[in-house]
């Protein structure tokens, strides 16, 4: 009876360091994550998009020429999300006016011919020299990014809905607006109050 309460004395004690332990490897992992993430925030304009480990395409607008991808952020000890909005920048007028005159042609321009019948020609062009000036895509990247955001940004079907003062009134406002959590609009708020872009 003695040595049944000494074990379980010790399994108790046993148990106790464990949690203890746990504890300590939680508190770690915690701090690990804060440094990398403040790492990231601190750093944002040094960030080298080669840290973006792709998981799956989100949505895809080819008619925006952009994709919406999934994944996470090489080194990020936790399993946080990262998106990447990528999409093809427009024509800068400068640097198309400059490539019938002789002076557009880089090096590294490159004019590949796919299709010719009589006078019609298709090509692949890559222009932009080294520089890659007329190439360039965009990207924006949200990290960590919520399920929220995961959602907002992958395929979604739409429909139109004609929307009336009353269908407003009873509908929208109630179900998006008197109970939106307030830190979803604080990119809005920001704009607003001139604290960001």
């Amino acid at each position: 009876m003695e040595s049944a309460k000494q074990l379980n004395t010790a399994e108790g004690l046993f148990d106790e360091e464990i949690k203890i332990c746990e504890l300590e490897i939680q508190a770690i992992q915690t701090a690990k994550t804060e440094r990398f993430r403040e790492n990231v925030s601190q750093n944002s304009d040094k960030i080298n998009f080669k840290l973006f480990q792709f998981e799956r395409v989100l949505n895809q607008a080819p008619e925006h020429k952009s994709i919406s991808l999934l994944g996470k952020l090489r080194g990020d000890p936790t399993d946080a999300k990262c998106i990447a909005n990528l999409s093809k920048t427009e024509f800068q007028l400068a640097h198309v006016e400059q490539l019938g005159n002789g002076k557009g042609n880089k090096a590294g321009d490159q004019f590949e011919e796919y299709f010719h019948n009589d006078i019609y020609r298709k090509y692949w062009l890559k222009f932009g020299g080294a520089q890659g000036d007329v190439n360039k895509i965009q990207c924006n990247l949200m990290y960590p990014a919520s399920e929220f955001l995961i959602n907002k940004y992958s395929r979604q079907e739409q429909y139109t809905v004609r929307e009336t003062a009353e269908i407003y009134a009873k509908v929208t406002k109630p179900m998006f607006l008197d109970h939106e959590d307030p830190k979803k609009c604080e990119w809005m708020h920001n704009i607003l109050e001139n604290k960001k872009e």
